[in-house]
């Protein structure tokens, strides 16, 4: 699912995005891991929706939450922070110092 964010932000190929998405939900598919096939059922929706909605800030939005949910280093965190708010998500921190992401109510 990274070489899928990475083609949707970096490269702007919405259609390699997809397919990266496709490929990843069957391997998941195919998987005996625990909780794959959910996992695969979640991917085929996030690609099936980017096809309707190529355009979509809120898939972008995602894409960047998942980022920022795993960089180590605060430099990359900052830049998917202001990433998501050019795109109308709001970011707030609640008081148990964690991120509350709001995503734009219209696309």
């Amino acid at each position: 699912m990274s070489k899928a964010s990475d083609e949707l932000l970096f490269l702007g190929d919405n259609q390699a995005a997809i397919n990266s998405y496709l490929n990843a939900a069957q391997w998941a598919q195919d998987s005996s891991e625990p909780g794959a096939k959910r996992i695969g059922a979640i991917v085929t929706k996030t690609a099936e929706f980017l096809k309707n909605n190529p355009d979509s800030k809120n898939a972008r939005i995602s894409a960047w939450l998942m980022i920022l949910n795993n960089v180590p280093d605060e430099e990359s965190r900052q830049r998917a922070i202001a990433e998501i708010r050019a795109l109308g998500g709001q970011i707030t921190v609640t008081k148990q110092n964690t991120l509350k992401i709001q995503f734009p109510e219209e696309e």
